[in-house]
């Protein structure tokens, strides 16, 4: 790199403490121990634990990049810092990429970052079956050892590509204590079917095969990868060759105990938060089925209608009045997400009647996202979802509301965050300033008065 290690650890330490001034002495000790086994032309070194602040100043050199804050910020931090320290060792210093193995495995969690814009793009990326032997969706396990098919964190460089058992792939050199055997293990980028419905590698990073062509062009030849997970502590994985935390999804706060196996809903506990990528996810409009019938209570014909002509009516009730969400309030939101059309499928792979994002059933209770087709498992999980929201933006009973609660801020808000995510509530102090959202709250506030209206 024509600099010697002492010099490079100046350099990055003098960044850290521009980086993160709060944290200067803690972070400079972090990144001390990230070079203090500097070798392979500066390229080998352990990733340390940092704590970064939530602030997401990056200072003047970096202050373009992900100007949206789609990735998380934690990781992207620490990624930075990396790229900084090394860029100039870099065969292609054009993408940094950020792999989030806290996340649940049906979101796009493999970020691509473009250094010359700051632009990012998500990819849905595998785990290793070794890292969810479960197949619960959630990497709980991380590995370096060959054998164990699980995913190994660290830092990876991008090497050559080639024709292998999984047809075009790109080899991957580990530069981190726990991921140093990827090559050895045949740890490579490569595409597969399975990564769509949430199937796992033996340790490699998946995707696509519609994006494979994409992500290795703009990562080949030499580019930089982040592995990430929320609790991984380097040191410890380094000592170990094995990582194994606790789950990350939920936290207690009450498990739910009326599910029944039949209609695809286990016992869940209510999560104290979501996941970031849940948390300002903005969901798109369902793409409808132009032969499908839906129902759409704003006609002359079904306004005037009888309640007993709304579609899964019984079902609603049920479920409503065992989860303690007033039925008009979801009746108008199935209304809006789906028109009641029970296959309905967003862009954003959002599902069925109430839209429900896969990684948000699995927190409510739902393992497999086919079920999620289900009428009566869809609207158990959105009403659970619904109350979740109620419990942080309303206040007092939720399974009997008035028609002028239409008005209130607490369930504008608790609709808007069903939309746009809580994060994106919390973040503006109510309706976000989206287009598609603000559009989203009066249409579910509207057919809210409707339903009351016909007493459904």
């Amino acid at each position: 790199m024509g600099m010697d290690t002492k010099a490079l650890k100046l350099m990055v330490m003098s960044f850290a403490a521009a980086l993160l001034p709060s944290a200067a002495s803690a972070q400079g000790a972090a990144f001390e121990a990230l070079l203090g086994a500097a070798g392979q032309a500066g390229l080998s070194a352990s990733v340390p634990a940092v704590s970064a602040p939530k602030d997401t100043n990056f200072g003047g050199e970096f202050a373009y990049i992900d100007r949206g804050h789609v990735v998380p910020q934690g990781a992207l931090r620490i990624a930075l810092a990396y790229y900084k320290a090394h860029r100039a060792g870099l065969g292609n210093p054009y993408y940094l990429s950020v792999a989030d193995f806290t996340q649940y495995d049906l979101n796009k969690r493999f970020y691509v970052i473009d250094m010359r814009t700051g632009d990012v793009r998500r990819f849905l990326v595998a785990h290793g079956s070794g890292s969810d032997p479960g197949h619960t969706g959630y990497a709980t396990i991380f590995s370096n050892k060959n054998e164990t098919h699980a995913t190994a964190l660290g830092f990876y460089r991008t090497g050559e590509t080639y024709y292998g058992e999984h047809g075009y792939s790109l080899r991957l050199d580990g530069l981190s204590a726990g991921n140093s055997n990827a090559r050895a293990r045949a740890i490579v980028i490569h595409a597969a079917s399975y990564v769509a419905s949430g199937g796992r590698s033996w340790g490699c990073l998946a995707v696509e095969p519609s994006q494979l062509n994409a992500v290795v062009g703009m990562l080949k030849g030499g580019s930089l990868i982040y592995a990430y997970h929320s609790g991984y502590d380097g040191a410890a994985q380094e000592r170990a060759g094995a990582w194994d935390p606790q789950p990350a999804a939920s936290a207690p706060r009450g498990a739910y105990a009326g599910a029944s196996e039949e209609d695809g809903v286990t016992s869940y506990i209510q999560p104290d938060s979501l996941p970031e990528d849940l948390a300002y996810e903005v969901r798109q409009p369902a793409e409808q089925d132009p032969g499908a019938g839906c129902y759409d209570v704003s006609s002359p014909v079904r306004s005037a209608s009888a309640p007993s002509g709304v579609p899964y009516r019984d079902i609603i009730l049920k479920v409503s009045k065992e989860e303690g969400v007033d039925p008009a309030l979801v009746m108008a939101v199935i209304q809006q997400e789906s028109r009641f059309y029970p296959k309905a499928r967003s862009a954003s792979g959002a599902l069925g009647l109430m839209q429900v994002m896969p990684a948000t059933a699995r927190l409510m209770g739902v393992k497999d996202p086919g079920k999620l087709y289900d009428p009566e498992t869809n609207i158990r999980c959105g009403v659970r979802y619904l109350k979740y929201l109620w419990g942080e933006f309303g206040e007092g009973d939720l399974s009997s509301l008035s028609a002028s609660a239409a008005d209130s801020s607490a369930l504008i808000n608790t609709i808007a965050a069903y939309n746009a995510g809580p994060g994106n509530v919390r973040k503006y102090g109510g309706v976000p300033p989206f287009r598609e959202t603000r559009g989203y709250t009066a249409n579910v506030r509207y057919y809210f008065g409707q339903f009351k209206a016909m007493r459904a």
